[in-house]
């Protein structure tokens, strides 16, 4: 009966301490998979700050974005990148005095 209490109270202590430190066990868990893992599961990419002067509509953005992950991907035969809305790699199209030339 005190091996069962034991057990119970260990693995209420383990819990514990997984959801206290669950950020950095996450990111470590992230780290070493893309260490030992490369290219395991796609990145995910979102469109950014968008400047219309660009005269591109999103939708033609998006299109030239995914040509661009062919240039990728093809070769690997992989699925590298993935568009989602709120992807983790933020593509910003932004308009300076070089585009102004």
């Amino acid at each position: 009966m005190k091996n069962i209490y034991k057990n119970i109270i260990s693995i209420v202590i383990l819990g514990i301490v997984i959801f206290v430190f669950r950020e950095p066990i996450s990111s470590t868990f992230f780290a070493l998979q893309n260490k030992y893992f490369p290219c395991s599961r796609p990145i995910t990419y979102s469109i950014g700050s968008f400047d219309d002067r660009f005269k591109l509509s999103k939708d033609k953005f998006l299109s030239i974005i995914n040509k661009a992950e062919g240039s990728w991907e093809n070769p690997m035969n992989k699925e590298l990148f993935t568009y989602s809305e709120d992807g983790v790699l933020k593509i910003n199209l932004v308009y300076d005095k070089r585009q102004e030339a």
